[in-house]
């Protein structure tokens, strides 16, 4: 089997209460391993969003600099805003 993106997130934002599950960036939620890709799962998010500039193709959909398990669902709704604490209600630029 070849090794992926899938997972090497995997084993990097793996939980360290339960080794079958990693931690969610954005909810903190500890997710199942197995669900990775399903949308009642968890995906892989860009903590830079793609349209500032990382491609839809290419080395840069993979790199894992910039990859990490997150809910699919906050991760949709999180759209294009930067990825960082907030405290006001528009969090759109850094």
């Amino acid at each position: 089997k070849k090794t992926d993106v899938w997972d090497a997130l995997s084993v990097l934002d793996q939980d360290p209460n339960n080794p079958d599950n990693v931690i969610l960036v954005y909810s903190q939620r500890s997710q199942s391993i197995a669900s990775a890709g399903d949308t009642s799962g968890w995906n892989r998010e860009h903590v830079w969003p793609k349209s500032y500039g990382v491609g839809y193709t290419g080395p840069d959909t993979s790199d894992l600099h910039s990859l990490r398990a997150a809910d699919w669902n906050t991760n949709s709704a999180r759209n294009n805003l930067y990825f960082d604490w907030c405290t006001s209600a528009d969090c759109t630029t850094p």
